[in-house]
């Protein structure tokens, strides 16, 4: 069998020779579709060099991979002969890689055929689980307030929000608050739940064909243990799904039970699970 690792200079493209294999899985490939269908929108004359990449054998796409600077690859599961050739076309590509995420076994071999090849120090990072939700469970009791979008004044508070999300569940990761805060405030996709005043957040990106994922879900400690970031979920995925969605999907840290425990309580199910992996110079 013949591996070829074939780039694809812009998202349609990829999406083109891809989107069949991806959505075998949507909800474990839900990432980099939505990754490729933003790329795809995006000025093809952006500062950033998207890498995107379909992984075949004998003219069959086996796997995906795709970056957007300066965050880790994203891999889909692939069979293990065909990593080395992607390892190697990512070296070719950038030089260096800050790290990659992808289902554990596929995202383990690519760390050590990576750290063979350039000699980088990897960390295991964080564990995640994949979660989708097609129906929401009612709530046994819901907290005081309500959701709402989030506003232009609201920008100053959601950023440092959204900085602390950052520090706490991808601290790897290298995240400006503030112009993510303006942009999902821009385009209509940061929520907040108040009670008499903003207590939690919670927003949605990475469309998919049929869904669309959940993330930066966020409350301060000062008012967690009140059922807030529960109530905010449940009322954004509920609006999501009745805007045509077929599915909700979220990423939860397995090494935060409370939060895995809120999400199945609203009707997220287990897909499957992804690992971050860090690459440093040594």
């Amino acid at each position: 069998m013949a591996e070829r690792i074939r780039r694809h200079s812009e998202g349609r493209s990829f999406l083109g020779a891809a989107g069949s294999f991806l959505l075998r899985e949507e909800a474990s490939n839900n990432l980099i579709l939505g990754m490729a269908s933003a790329i795809a929108e995006a000025s093809p004359h952006g500062p950033s060099r998207p890498y995107l990449a379909t992984v075949e054998v004998d003219l069959e796409t086996v796997g995906c991979a795709a970056r957007t600077p300066p965050h880790k690859l994203v891999i889909t599961a692939l069979p293990a002969p065909a990593i080395d050739a992607l390892a190697s076309d990512v070296a070719e590509f950038y030089g260096r890689l800050p790290g990659v995420f992808g289902p554990e076994a596929a995202a383990a071999t690519f760390a050590e055929r990576w750290r063979r090849r350039t000699g980088d120090a990897v960390h295991r990072g964080i564990r995640n689980r994949i979660y989708e939700i097609e129906r929401v469970l009612p709530a046994a009791r819901e907290p005081a307030g309500r959701i709402r979008l989030a506003q232009t004044a609201d920008r100053e508070l959601v950023s440092a929000w959204i900085a602390a999300f950052s520090r706490e569940a991808v601290p790897s990761e290298r995240l400006n608050a503030a112009e993510v805060a303006a942009e999902r405030i821009d385009r209509e996709s940061l929520f907040l739940w108040e009670d008499a005043q903003p207590v939690s957040v919670a927003s949605w990106s990475g469309k998919t064909p049929n869904g669309v994922r959940i993330n930066l879900v966020y409350t301060p400690p000062e008012f967690r243990g009140r059922g807030f970031a529960s109530a905010c979920v449940r009322a954004l995925t509920s609006r999501l799904l009745a805007q045509g969605n077929r599915f909700c999907f979220l990423f939860a840290d397995l090494g935060n039970p409370t939060s895995n425990r809120i999400y199945q309580g609203i009707g997220y199910r287990s897909v499957c699970d992804m690992t971050h992996y860090e690459f440093a110079d040594p």
